[in-house]
């Protein structure tokens, strides 16, 4: 009996490794996807016509396409496992993109929150488009900040007007940020939590929304974590690699939002100059100073001195340009609020507080559906995400919680820069529109995936944390309906 005991052989453990498929087999939740794909196709010839469709399963084609044989070059040691997640989350982003497409080709842009911008970005990038064609100047019809419409136009002068045609770059963006978001979470965590800040950049309902409609934050979001994992790699170590990472995606990140540039160039100044290999030197010592002194000129630069690029004209104004943003946000805040909240902004009491109060909320309470014009409403389709939102947050506060315990550089980088990125939004006034946030969704993705392995042997915590979580959304969401 001993020697059969000794013979048999060792019991493996239950985990996500022991149910992994083969290498070659197909997982199932990507069958689905394809399935969903298809379905969605037939159902988009048959609203939008099938010259649109046909434009769009080529586009998609050779955007995914472009998407896996980078990751294939990028990424030897997971290829099975980061293809499966840029393939998953392509797919989804061009499941919505159709459904999304449809629907306002059915009900219209009334009920869209935003449908004004929506209109602006496809109506400029095709003029972008025109222009080219042409052979006529595009300076006239773009903004400070070209970079968006010129990768739209660029779609557009390939593929025509077809409306779902720039979508499927969002897409190809959207899913680029969820593999980059694994290789962050991997240089930062452990395979495990790098696999679920993946799977949740990849299929975040809130993201897969945003990529199907024609704005540029999803395109954001990927240079945005581009730009974080180049800085915790040049922090670590010095190398040409990451260096040209990091400037490759800060050059197409200033053309498309200069001011999440200045940020995140400010924050990861300080990351190297206080926790890089030659810290405590002069170089370090320049370092630190200039980023103290780009974060500065972030915040004045989103408390309205200048907007974009004329920012130090208004410099010597700032007392100024703070009041002028202090009224427009007691006027898009305390219009429709509670009688507590124009209390507050009408004893013109400090901000402190609200400022807290915007970078810790607004990345998770996203447009109720009774506020944004009914059930075709952009509101309506971010209800699954807000709700993930919800039980994603005790996740977040924990792994930015435990960066801090634990004096994890990296995981303080990315925490700091989460809340910079808040505290901008915050600023600008865009209090009632958490679309600005979506660029740092990834980052906190990967701080949620850091904090639910934290959590998920101390029950009593979360549920504590969630609870709390709903309370403040509820009081957020009553505020906004009274």
């Amino acid at each position: 009996m001993t020697h059969a005991h000794a013979a048999r052989p060792p019991r493996v453990a239950a985990g996500p490794a022991a149910r992994e498929p083969a290498p070659g087999a197909l997982p199932a939740w990507l069958a689905v996807l394809w399935a969903a794909a298809l379905v969605a196709t037939l159902a988009f010839a048959a609203v939008g016509g099938v010259h649109h469709a046909a434009v769009g399963v080529v586009t998609g084609a050779a955007f995914m396409a472009l998407g896996a044989g980078m990751v294939v070059l990028l990424a030897p040691s997971d290829r099975v496992f980061v293809t499966r997640l840029f393939v998953g989350g392509f797919l989804a982003r061009y499941v919505a993109a159709l459904f999304i497409t449809g629907a306002v080709m059915i009900a219209g842009l009334p009920g869209l929150e935003g449908g004004k911008d929506y209109l602006h970005w496809e109506a400029s990038g095709w003029a972008v488009a025109e222009a080219w064609r042409s052979g006529s100047p595009t300076v006239h019809l773009t903004d400070k900040d070209p970079g968006y419409y010129y990768l739209v136009g660029a779609v557009f002068a390939l593929t025509g007007r077809v409306a779902v045609a720039p979508l499927l770059l969002n897409g190809l963006f959207g899913a680029g940020a969820a593999v980059v978001a694994f290789f962050l979470a991997l240089q930062v965590y452990d395979r495990r939590r790098a696999a679920v800040a993946g799977y949740l950049a990849a299929f975040l309902p809130t993201l897969l929304v945003w990529s199907g409609m024609v704005y540029k934050d999803v395109v954001l979001s990927f240079f945005v974590v581009a730009c974080a994992s180049a800085a915790i790699a040049i922090s670590r170590q010095v190398s040409a690699r990451s260096v040209c990472a990091l400037g490759a995606s800060l050059v197409p990140l200033f053309m498309i939002r200069p001011d999440t540039g200045v940020t995140i160039v400010g924050s990861a100044a300080l990351l190297v100059g206080l926790t890089g290999r030659r810290r405590g030197s002069k170089l370090a010592a320049l370092a630190v100073a200039g980023g103290v002194l780009l974060l500065f000129l972030a915040v004045l630069q989103g408390a309205g001195l200048g907007g974009k690029m004329d920012l130090l004209a208004r410099f010597p104004n700032p007392l100024t340009s703070v009041a002028v943003a202090r009224e427009s946000w007691a006027n898009e805040v305390g219009a429709g609020s509670s009688g507590l909240t124009r209390y507050l902004y009408g004893r013109n009491l400090l901000l402190a507080p609200h400022l807290l109060l915007a970078a810790m909320v607004l990345p998770f309470v996203l447009p109720l559906p009774g506020t944004t014009g009914g059930m075709m409403s952009i509101g309506t389709f971010l209800m699954p995400g807000q709700i993930l939102w919800l039980l994603l947050l005790p996740g977040l506060l924990a792994g930015m919680a435990g960066a801090v315990r634990e004096r994890a550089a990296a995981g303080i980088f990315l925490a700091g820069l989460v809340l910079a990125m808040a505290l901008g939004v915050a600023l600008a006034g865009y209090f009632s529109n958490p679309r600005y946030l979506v660029q740092g969704v990834p980052l906190m993705l990967v701080l949620s995936a850091a904090g639910i392995g934290y959590l998920r042997q101390r029950l009593l915590l979360y549920v504590s944390m969630l609870l709390c979580s709903v309370v403040v959304f509820c009081l957020y969401a009553l505020a906004r309906g009274s």
